[in-house]
């Protein structure tokens, strides 16, 4: 019997392999595209993972409908220009584009590309005070020993608990805790869209990610969507409301009208499964609606702020606040290395986020006005213009993206993706679990969804 250890670094390998079977090129479909051909398919949802199935389904010869409950398309992935520059309202960097599919269709439309430096990062404490640069260097190494000792400890009781918990097992007298517990918000509970009291111990860091440094795209994320949504018959303001299937064909009613099909490909985001907003008829099988239960949809809240001057260092693309509140703007985002405007990003994870997404817009402003007068002097004026981003208020979302929760296994998210019904499949970040949570997992999940249906429609 392998031990807990053993069977970490075996599903670890095993993802490895997944990833591969994941990221299907056309010329995968190919066996199945005569099979497609005319094949009628409903997308709900013109997200990211919905625009990707769209193309594969369009490239195949099938009839494409895609149906988008917003104005817009995009999704989580909404470049808003409100403040007289781009802003991503969701999601706001290229992870890893070395061997990343988005980096292609980016490529397609000539996208301009900035590397953040991880390493060009200030910290400051709840004082004021900045963390010394031989202190951060410490960081790191204690931060890397903490969770070397948490998979230790894991490995030891074969248990799955919080993050959170393992953590109150350990010694941290020594290891600077004030600063260790920053960083488990700026870069853990940021990176998974969690709490550490809700995310799963074992499985939160298990995920994959593709080499080369982090980027973002200066003059807005949603020039993706341009290659993902051409020539694609998409119909805004169509929210769903009821997706019934059975064995011969499928009606998706939306509040206006009502579109069959032979098939449909669901890419709601988690949250809204889990909220039960959309009806299927017949009810989705138990097994899937236990995976939407177990799943946890996490929350990243980001607040742009736009002034009259940059009070703060502007070489510096990274600042730190340890804040004694959990999750209270930890990180923040210079934006002056690659934008002409005086924008700060301001972040908040953990359960903070869905805290001061119920707050307003002036109480928001006169809290992050204070944190940064503390960290950069009293005379760092209001916000000339401020937005925030709340998505878990966001009837289309309720949240930012899937996490480990306690309980919650890989196998659970790919699991997600299998094929229920002959006329029913799902696709989104959170049916895959090597990529989730990013706009390259969204995009891989809607690729291998219509490698699924053209499997389905060819046994059939």
């Amino acid at each position: 019997m392998l031990s807990a250890e053993q069977r970490r670094h075996f599903i670890k390998l095993s993802l490895l392999g997944l990833g591969c079977l994941a990221n299907p090129s056309l010329s995968a479909l190919a066996a199945g595209k005569s099979s497609l051909a005319a094949k009628k398919v409903i997308v709900v949802g013109a997200g990211v993972s919905g625009l990707a199935a769209a193309q594969q389904l369009k490239s195949a010869g099938a009839q494409v409908l895609v149906l988008e409950a917003k104005d817009r398309i995009g999704g989580r992935l909404w470049t808003d220009r409100s403040l007289g520059t781009p802003f991503e309202m969701g999601a706001g960097w290229l992870h890893g584009p070395v061997g990343n599919p988005l980096t292609e269709l980016l490529q397609q439309v000539s996208a301009r590309r900035f590397v953040t430096d991880d390493d060009s990062l200030r910290v400051y404490r709840e004082n004021g005070k900045q963390v010394r640069e031989v202190e951060l260097l410490q960081l790191w190494s204690n931060f890397s020993e903490m969770m070397r000792a948490v998979d230790r400890r894991l490995s030891v009781q074969d248990l799955d608990i919080s993050l959170a918990q393992a953590l109150l097992q350990l010694d941290l007298k020594k290891s600077q805790p004030e600063l260790l517990n920053w960083a488990l918000s700026a870069f853990t509970e940021f990176d998974t869209g969690s709490d550490i009291a809700t995310m799963s111990a074992y499985y939160f860091d298990e995920d994959l990610s593709f080499k080369g440094a982090d980027e973002v795209l200066p003059n807005g994320f949603d020039a993706l969507l341009q290659p993902l949504a051409a020539a694609v018959d998409i119909k805004l303001e169509q929210k769903v409301r009821q997706i019934s299937y059975g064995d011969n064909t499928v009606t998706v009613t939306t509040e206006r009208a009502s579109f069959n099909a032979d098939y449909v490909i669901v890419t709601l985001p988690l949250g809204v499964l889990k909220k039960a907003s959309v009806n299927f008829n017949p009810p989705l099988p138990r097994q899937q609606q236990l995976l939407i239960d177990k799943i946890g949809m996490g929350n990243v809240t980001k607040v742009g702020l736009l002034y009259e001057r940059c009070f703060w260092p502007i070489e510096t693309q990274y600042f730190g606040y340890m804040s004694r509140i959990k999750g209270q703007f930890p990180y923040f985002m210079n934006s002056k290395t690659f934008s002409d405007k005086d924008l700060l990003v301001g972040i908040c994870v953990g359960g903070y986020a869905w805290e001061i997404e119920q707050k307003s817009d002036a109480q928001i402003s006169r809290e992050v006005t204070e944190i940064l007068r503390r960290m950069f002097g009293n005379n760092v004026p209001e916000p000339k213009k401020i937005i925030v981003s709340r998505w878990s208020m966001d009837p289309c979302s309720y949240g930012a993206y899937s996490y480990s929760a306690v309980g919650t296994t890989a196998e659970d998210f790919n699991l997600f993706n299998q094929a229920q019904h002959k006329r029913l499949l799902f696709a989104g970040e959170h049916t895959q679990f090597d990529y989730h949570g990013t706009v390259h997992g969204a995009y891989l999940s809607g690729v291998a969804a219509v490698k699924r249906l053209a499997e389905l429609v060819t046994v059939a």
